[in-house]
């Protein structure tokens, strides 16, 4: 008996071996030559690996958002990996040069895995040899977690949720000692190490699982096993996040992320096709990307008979809980993954009428909670593949083989079918020539050397159009495709990026990476980590936004690299040059308006009525919750006028303030969205919005949701309004005194 299941598990090791040699032969063949995802998530993900092992150690990242860097576990980049690579690279042998390869390797191999724990629960279930080898491929080719091979490395690895489900079953089965718990708290803790998402759903499932099993057993106190279970798997969770929580050192990440109530698993996603004819022809709605677990039309069809049957038999008496609890763990299984898909589609945060959820500070940050569907995916379509044998062998006993194969083979095929066109669409994009992170064409280094200087000449790099990603509160995007040049010129050069494109990342950090954009007089708060070195510039040609024009004109430009220009940008320039500018107007005396420039209509309003919690200015602001901040009636005359206020972003708050001007233009009512990502002026928390509008028309700043508003100006644009007032000296509505 042991022989044959030897010969079973070498078969399947061999056959997943052919399959994935033959699907990935060029990778295999050159593994540090291909990127799995050559933008965006899938290309900072590479880069983070790759520049952590290469340059930083323990917690700290240093290769984007500089000079801050950035913790470990919000980089993407596999912090357990990455820990593990960067010993091997610097005690055992140098891995510079194969880490591509090496993550590329390892994201195959965990397809091989994830089938070797399918396989050896199929066969706890007592299933056949031929058709546990057959369910196993048609699974692991079905599953969701394939779709995330193009860019979402750490999520991709599909051995983590049937391999812990199989220890559990091992453990409450009696059938291994502690082997199975051990083997249970490693790969737990090796998925948590591998990404947090990985931590919350495998604790939820074990968690679960642990209490399904008890009550279906019947037994009146818990179980030693399901004691043991718990407190090894809690110890484990409550370690991994204690250690996040004390080697971060950020408060104000967001804490109510984006995406709870929206990135959620469907009736939909789970059981109607996403691609195909069947998806082509009825367009099934209702499909989140980040919720679809499809289970395919073969576990529709059994939900829909399956249902049915076990209703019939809930009606009939009492027998189908005998069943259940003469098979605990098969049904423990399918009823934890049944109650994480629950939660996985929001249906407690929909019954939750305390609010309870919302509440637990770390779930709140998985947003994506559509995920956790992945759990269903793996113990639904094990406990049919179950019963389909069941009815199979039953048919056959009773005589009945035309109908037994008229059942089984047709599930097979389309499950078969459908197994085949996912694997096939998640793998036919990525095999993307490594052009970025690769030292064979260290295009940068020759281009600095020919122009008389090298890397260590500069301190980082800043890539326009800017990349501000990662605080959930705002993002600028446009420059993600030309963050390829960027980060191939930071693998070669060795130079960090000061751009940002990380996760949970700090709001007050990247908030001042927009005020080096900025002309007026704001403490730019980054410079004060940054030495005299100049920032080696890289701007994409002809992309650059208007608000970024202003720095590159302080640049001197080196010349282009496959069109993307290079400057040497004095750090000085990075500043707003207070000192020689602005100083002479301390000297003014208090209680003083001065405006420099054309006269026009000038209004101002500092809010010093009263004391309140906040104050860009002074001690008091003003709280707006979906109303007008003020309104104007502009005289009318020859020159445009600039309306701003300053606006304060709560890091805390699960939304952000939205500032519309409205106004009335030919007898038409008008709304003009005010985006934050075009602010260039902030200080902190607080931000300046503005806004350049005709006169003669009658003008309103208008708030969505709610904030802390202060210091608002009306001017004329060409004209520079200078007021001085209890201490406060503020030019252009901008502080002198900070």
């Amino acid at each position: 008996m042991k022989n044959g299941r030897n010969i079973l598990y070498w078969l399947y090791v061999v056959v997943m071996s052919g399959i994935l040699f033959f699907s990935f032969r060029p990778v295999i063949d050159n593994p540090e030559h291909y990127l799995f995802g050559d933008e965006g998530d899938g290309l900072k993900n590479y880069f983070t690996l790759t520049h952590y092992v290469r340059h930083d150690s323990g917690v700290h990242f240093s290769g984007m958002n500089y000079p801050y860097g950035e913790h470990i576990v919000f980089t993407d980049n596999q912090p357990g990996l990455a820990m593990l690579l960067r010993w091997v690279s610097h005690h055992i042998v140098n891995l510079d040069n194969h880490l591509v390869g090496l993550l590329n390797i390892w994201m195959i191999f965990s397809i091989l895995l994830a089938g070797w724990f399918v396989l050896r629960i199929l066969k706890f279930f007592g299933l056949p040899d031929w058709y546990a080898l057959i369910v196993t491929f048609l699974i692991v080719f079905l599953s969701p977690q394939m779709s995330r091979l193009p860019g979402h490395y750490a999520l991709s690895y599909a051995f983590y949720i049937p391999g812990i489900l199989y220890y559990l079953l091992c453990i409450f089965s009696g059938r291994a000692g502690r082997w199975s718990l051990a083997a249970l708290a490693i790969l737990t803790f090796a998925a948590a190490m591998t990404h947090l998402y990985f931590l919350a759903i495998n604790m939820m499932m074990i968690g679960v699982f642990v209490f399904f099993t008890w009550k279906l057993s019947g037994r009146p106190k818990p179980a030693k096993q399901a004691l043991m279970t718990l407190m090894l798997t809690g110890v484990i969770s409550l370690s991994v996040i204690a250690w996040v929580k004390m080697t971060d050192s950020i408060p104000d990440r967001p804490v109510k992320p984006y995406g709870v109530d929206t990135y959620t698993a469907s009736f939909e996603s789970v059981f109607f096709p996403h691609q195909g004819i069947l998806d082509e022809t009825f367009r099934f709605g209702n499909q989140q990307w980040e919720g679809e677990s499809y289970v395919g039309v073969f576990g529709l069809f059994f939900l829909v008979i399956f249902g049915g049957y076990f209703l019939y038999r809930l009606v009939r008496g009492p027998s189908i809980v005998q069943e259940m609890k003469a098979h605990r763990l098969l049904y423990a299984m399918v009823l934890t993954g049944g109650v994480v898909l629950l939660f996985a589609s929001h249906f407690f945060h929909r019954i939750d009428f305390l609010g309870v959820l919302d509440r637990l500070g770390p779930l709140s940050q998985f947003r994506s909670i559509g995920r956790f569907a992945w759990v269903f995916y793996y113990t639904y379509l094990i406990f049919a593949a179950v019963y389909l044998y069941r009815f199979f062998s039953s048919q056959l006993e009773q005589q009945r083989a035309n109908w037994a194969y008229l059942v089984l083979l047709p599930a097979l095929l389309i499950w078969n079918n459908e197994a085949i066109l996912n694997f096939k669409s998640a793998i036919k994009t990525i095999f993307h020539k490594n052009e970025v992170l690769i030292d064979r064409a260290p295009v940068f280094n020759e281009f600095l050397e020919s122009k008389g200087v090298s890397p260590s000449d500069f301190q980082a790099i800043l890539q326009l159009p800017l990349v501000v990603l990662g605080s959930e509160v705002f993002g600028i995007e446009e420059g993600i495709w030309p963050m390829r040049w960027t980060m191939r010129c930071s693998h070669s050069t060795g130079l960090p990026i000061m751009d940002i494109m990380m996760s949970r990342t700090s709001l007050k950090q990247s908030l001042d990476l927009l005020q080096l954009l900025g002309e007026m007089p704001v403490e730019r708060s980054r410079l004060q980590f940054m030495d005299e070195r100049p920032v080696l510039l890289l701007v994409k040609k002809d992309e650059a936004r208007p608000q970024e024009q202003n720095l590159i004109s302080k640049a001197k430009l080196l010349g282009e690299v496959d069109h993307v220009l290079l400057y040497t940008l004095p750090v000085t320039a990075l500043s707003s040059h207070r000192d020689r500018l602005y100083d002479k107007y301390h000297s003014i005396p208090s209680d003083t308006t001065l405006i420099e420039g054309p006269p026009g209509y000038v209004f101002m309003d500092n809010y010093e009525d009263e004391q309140t919690p906040f104050a860009f200015n002074g001690q008091g602001a003003k709280w707006v919750a979906d109303t007008t901040i003020f309104c104007i009636d502009i005289p009318r005359d020859s020159q445009y006028y600039e309306l701003s206020a300053w606006v304060r972003i709560d890091p805390k708050s699960a939304k952000r303030p939205e500032v519309f001007n409205d106004y009335v233009y030919d007898g038409d009512n008008h709304a003009q969205r005010l985006l934050l990502q075009d602010a260039v002026d902030t200080n902190g928390y607080w931000v300046r919005y503005t806004v350049t509008v005709d006169p003669g028309i009658h003008h309103c700043l208008r708030i969505e949701g709610a904030a802390w508003v202060d210091a608002v100006l009306v001017r004329p644009d060409h004209s520079h309004v200078i007021l001085k007032k209890e201490g406060m000296l503020l030019y252009d509505n901008c502080s002198l005194n900070h």
